[in-house]
């Protein structure tokens, strides 16, 4: 049974993997978007044909620049920028929900119960107040972009399998330790 429940595990971790490099290729086509748009006249009032012919010409044919040379994601051609940027927030935070998800299942079938769950959720709460209230006191002082590349950190690994990677050898090395001392 606790081979089984591992095994769960090891397949929600790679899950969240995968999940990781189709949540960067999202990101990046809607950073791409919105970082070039605004520079585009009228690109609110085009067609999303149009919204991507204009596009392309900001790509570039740069083989390990993947910021540049990535293929387009037609769905996002749809979007205004205005759009764009409440999609961004909307999508991380579905990121962060569903990354804190595979993180509660895989650790409760490592560990074999979901008493550590409400440790987890509370651990997922406090960094994500601290990135708000580095972002806000940041913007206070008027240190808004170094705020803001700090608390973008602190929510992109929020939003990954890291906190997965921390906390199963922690758990691990603090379980070894409890039954050494016993």
């Amino acid at each position: 049974m606790q081979k089984h429940r591992k095994l769960i595990a090891v397949i929600v971790v790679a899950l969240a993997v995968c999940f990781g490099f189709v949540q960067e290729r999202i990101k990046i086509e809607m950073n791409f978007l919105l970082e070039h748009a605004i520079a585009i006249p009228g690109y609110d009032d085009m067609t999303p044909l149009d919204r991507q012919v204009h596009m392309d010409a900001y790509r570039r044919d740069h083989p390990f620049d993947y910021y540049f040379s990535h293929s387009p994601i037609d769905f996002f051609y749809r979007f205004t920028v205005s759009a764009l940027g409440k999609l961004k927030w909307v999508l991380a935070i579905v990121f962060l929900v569903v990354n804190a998800a595979m993180v509660l299942v895989a650790f409760a079938k490592w560990v074999g119960h979901r008493r550590i769950n409400r440790v987890i959720i509370w651990l997922y709460a406090l960094f994500l107040f601290l990135a708000l209230g580095v972002y806000a006191l940041a913007h206070l002082l008027g240190f808004s972009e170094a705020g803001y590349g700090f608390a973008r950190k602190i929510l992109g690994a929020l939003q990954s399998p890291i906190p997965l990677m921390i906390m199963i050898p922690a758990y691990m090395l603090y379980h070894q330790s409890t039954q050494h001392e016993q």
